[in-house]
């Protein structure tokens, strides 16, 4: 709610103090009759309180047009082609000869010189130019990049040439978390210099530091077809082997009951070192959160709800940032976590294998059938994809895991004996490449991923559904199962509405692509795709996306020079015709010409008694330098407004 709707923070206030009174006058006159009463405002209490913290927290900083900016770079570098990248953190704005304190996060570019290079975390520098503010370019089913960075605190983005940038001398006291990611990037240089494969200590980086900035996209694709993604994302598995690890080398505290005090402390506070190390993703924070409630409960001889461990961890971490809420990790980590608690002790009963190893390796595929059924909505809505052999994968990748990181562990903390890390290094090393070999074999086979997309009403009408199979399941109260039912019918009819809607779609749209105009014709399921040359890599994205989105038939791909005739569009002399459209692309005589308002795609109405799109001209220059307008035409701006829809 806080996304859509702002609301007074006196209001707000004045709201929970009316509460709090409405339930000390309840809890003293206490009657069963108010305990409804008492119930709905408590829980309303709670979601007033969620939403103030939400406010407060995406309170945007105060930007300043002008001045230096004096910043600390936060994380570790990230190579790029052709420049740095990374967070950095203004503290002061120099102004007029006056000194502003600011607290604002900036993403920030640096050109590749000898001094960007020598940048760390922690490193302080002075700035002039002024950061602009984060947009999307405006495509249809687009990931939202600017809300993404926003639930992070980050604003606004520049690039810093080497002329506008220096290295500044000034104390600043050190935040915790660049401390841990100064102590990352030392643990990272061991990784690095060793003679291990690049795609090895990519993923070696990523399993045991969280570092995965520097993974290949074929690795992290191999990752994601073969249904193992969430093992290069530290979460509650790499937790829970360092809580068995940390386990049983203080034993000798644990089992003394005078020192189990101090196995408390040690093993929470290394549990949140190896958090700070990693990242504190909201996955790992969560998992770090709940091992601690479990530490504390099993060491205080109380009987621990995993259940009530979920929910608190959620809601401490919801506390400090509420934003998580909205995070996709956040999210597939928790349902996954109570996919695994509820629905993996059901699903084992169905089978008792003879053996040790038959009864682990059938525990293993119930845990990958729980994580992977709890979580399919919310993967699906966002990854808009299904790995059908993620089951055969999780048999191989996840022991072969459990087994990597307490090696990789053991190598960091021994890195200065060599003799007994070269050991640990070529166990590490093979292990490690075999798992990557045995994914990329999962990749390879037929029909390993499945494009699946749901849109939010039937990504949420999808989740219903699943809890309310698990309510009945656990309840076996059958008579109600056609609550369940009504819920499946009423996905299929939205599923077929849309698909209905579909069919009477005509639409042209112009994105706003840097690389070149692209022209998207749809008619119905049909859908033609006009660009200049070859599309490049981002541009497919952003068409697949499109496709799959509105659950288009594959489109067929022309270029300017081509011609093509058929009862839908016309294509000759790189003109467009479509019913009463004539779309005039851009020519090799004008296309030089960046800021003429030729260069572009002129949209004509062939029928003048008709305006196009509700403008007052009869012609729309689509374009993304627009200036002028010598054609006493309409002028649409694809950089500023985002790409172009028009119906015919």
């Amino acid at each position: 709610m806080g996304t859509f709707v702002c609301l007074n923070t006196i209001l707000i206030l004045s709201g929970l103090v009316c509460l709090m009174i409405c339930l000390l006058w309840l809890n003293w006159h206490y009657r069963f009759k108010y305990l409804f009463v008492f119930g709905f405002a408590l829980q309303f209490g709670f979601f007033l309180t969620g939403f103030l913290l939400f406010q407060l927290h995406n309170k945007q900083p105060e930007f300043f047009s002008k001045g230096k900016s004096v910043a600390m770079v936060m994380e570790i570098l990230q190579d790029k082609p052709n420049s740095y990248q990374s967070v950095v953190r203004i503290y002061a704005v120099v102004k007029n000869d006056s000194i502003f304190p600011v607290n604002e996060k900036v993403l920030m570019w640096f050109e590749k010189d000898t001094t960007s290079e020598k940048l760390r975390p922690g490193t302080t520098i002075l700035f002039e130019k002024v950061p602009e503010v984060i947009t999307n370019k405006g495509n249809p089913f687009e990931f939202n990049y600017q809300k993404y960075m926003q639930r992070k605190k980050i604003y606004r983005q520049v690039y810093l040439a080497s002329e506008y940038w220096k290295p500044f001398s000034i104390k600043i006291n050190i935040p915790i978390r660049v401390k841990a990611e100064q102590i990352r990037l030392q643990l990272l240089n061991v990784f690095n210099n060793r003679q291990w494969e690049k795609d090895v200590k990519e993923v070696i980086s990523a399993l045991v530091l969280g570092y995965k900035q520097g993974l290949d996209k074929d690795v992290k694709h191999a990752f994601t077809a073969a249904g193992a993604i969430h093992l290069l994302a530290v979460s509650g598995l790499h937790v829970g082997i360092i809580y068995v690890l940390l386990t049983f080398l203080l034993q000798f505290l644990k089992s003394n009951p005078k020192y189990k005090i101090f196995f408390v402390l040690i093993v929470i506070s290394l549990l949140w070192f190896f958090a700070l190390i990693t990242g504190m993703s909201p996955s790992v924070k969560r998992a770090a959160t709940m091992f601690s409630f479990v530490v504390v409960g099993q060491n205080l001889h109380k009987q621990v709800n995993i259940y009530n461990s979920l929910a608190a961890s959620a809601f401490i971490l919801l506390l400090f940032n509420p934003n998580n809420l909205f995070d996709a990790g956040f999210q597939l980590s928790y349902c996954a976590v109570f996919g695994i608690v509820f629905l993996q002790p059901k699903l084992e009963l169905l089978y008792r294998p003879k053996y040790k190893i038959t009864s682990y390796l059938w525990s293993l595929f119930t845990v990958s059938v729980a994580a992977q059924l709890s979580t399919f909505p919310i993967s699906a809505f966002y990854f808009n994809q299904f790995p059908v052999y993620f089951w055969v994968s999780n048999l191989v990748a996840v022991p072969a895991v459990t087994l990597i990181i307490p090696l990789s562990l053991t190598f960091l903390a021994f890195s200065w004996i060599p003799h007994v890390t070269n050991f640990i290094s070529v166990a590490i090393a093979a292990c490690t490449g075999l798992m990557i070999d045995f994914l990329k074999w999962i990749e390879n086979l037929p029909f390993s991923v499945i494009d699946v997309y749901f849109s939010p009403i039937e990504m949420l009408l999808m989740s219903t559904f699943i809890l309310a199979v698990f309510y009945y399941s656990e309840t076996s109260r059958l008579k109600k199962i056609s609550n369940t039912l009504y819920i499946a019918l009423i996905y299929i009819f939205i599923s077929l509405m849309v698909n209905i809607n579909s069919i009477f779609r005509k639409e042209v749209i112009i994105y706003n692509s840097q690389n070149d105009y692209i022209v998207h014709v749809i008619a119905g399921k049909k859908n033609y795709i006009i660009s200049k040359d070859t599309l490049v890599a981002n541009d497919i994205n952003i068409l697949r996306n499109t496709v799959r989105g509105m659950r288009l038939a594959q489109p067929v791909f022309f270029t300017y020079r081509d011609s093509f005739n058929d009862s839908i569009i016309c294509l000759k002399n790189q003109k467009i015709r479509i019913n009463k459209l004539l779309l005039q692309l851009p020519t090799e005589s004008n296309v030089e010409q960046k800021y003429l308002p030729e260069n572009g795609i002129v949209v004509k109405n062939l029928n003048p008694q008709v305006d196009i799109n509700n403008n007052a001209s009869e012609v729309i220059i689509v374009s993304r330098y627009p200036s002028g307008n010598q054609l006493h035409a309409t002028l649409y701006n694809l950089t500023k407004n985002g790409a172009f829809h028009i119906n015919w």
